[in-house]
């Protein structure tokens, strides 16, 4: 898809598409903890395992819970993308569509599936991960690790509703120096957003925060 030519209509159809992909997960999900429903079923009968068996159980009724939450939300998404929390919050399709088509052409950064422009921040192909640089209420860099090995660097953005994006960079003294160099435009875009991750950013998030309505 070529960001320079999106359109409104685009937008919608992705979220559709992607809401669809998420509902086709979590019939897999589904699946998934009714086998487990089954093991654990077998644990008490078969081996008298009546402990593990109702932990196995309760996770599964747990996890199938999550799994059709989420399938409602994401039925009703893909039927009505329009009335997403993206439109509601920064603006409509066809608005949204139009800036990143603007200003896609000459990005501040494009790399590992994110773009920067001037004034917004969005993982591509993912316009739900789009943020206007204005709503940045709080920024930090997070890194993730496996096995106490990094195998992820992301800068973490919460939008002025308090919703948290990640937004995956390179390791190393490079995407270092990128992220801080974004961080700077962002604290230009947005003079009130803090940056780092602590009680008193948390706190301030809570705080400053907008209630969607």
């Amino acid at each position: 898809m070529h960001l320079q030519n999106i359109t409104g209509s685009d937008i919608l159809k992705s979220i559709s598409k992607k809401s669809l992909r998420g509902i086709g997960w979590c019939i897999v999900g589904l699946l998934a903890a009714a086998a487990v429903m089954a093991a654990g079923l077998m644990l008490i009968l078969e081996d008298g395992k009546v402990f593990h068996g109702i932990l196995m159980i309760g996770a599964a009724i747990f996890g199938a819970y999550f799994a059709l939450y989420f399938i409602s939300v994401m039925k009703k998404k893909s039927k009505n993308p329009e009335h997403c929390e993206l439109f509601r919050k920064f603006g409509t399709p066809d608005s949204i569509a139009q800036t990143i088509a603007q200003e896609s052409d000459t990005p501040i950064h494009e790399a590992k599936g994110v773009l920067v422009c001037d004034s917004f921040i969005m993982r591509k192909n993912d316009f739900e991960s789009y943020i206007p640089l204005t709503e940045a209420l709080a920024v930090y860099r997070r890194e993730h690790r496996t096995n106490g090995i990094p195998d992820g660097v992301y800068l973490v953005v919460t939008d002025s509703y308090g919703n948290a994006q990640n937004y995956p960079f390179r390791f190393g003294k490079t995407g270092k120096e990128t992220m801080a160099q974004i961080m700077e435009h962002i604290s230009q875009k947005a003079p009130n957003c803090v940056f780092g991750y602590s009680r008193e950013v948390l706190n301030y998030i809570s705080q400053n925060r907008k209630t969607l309505s």
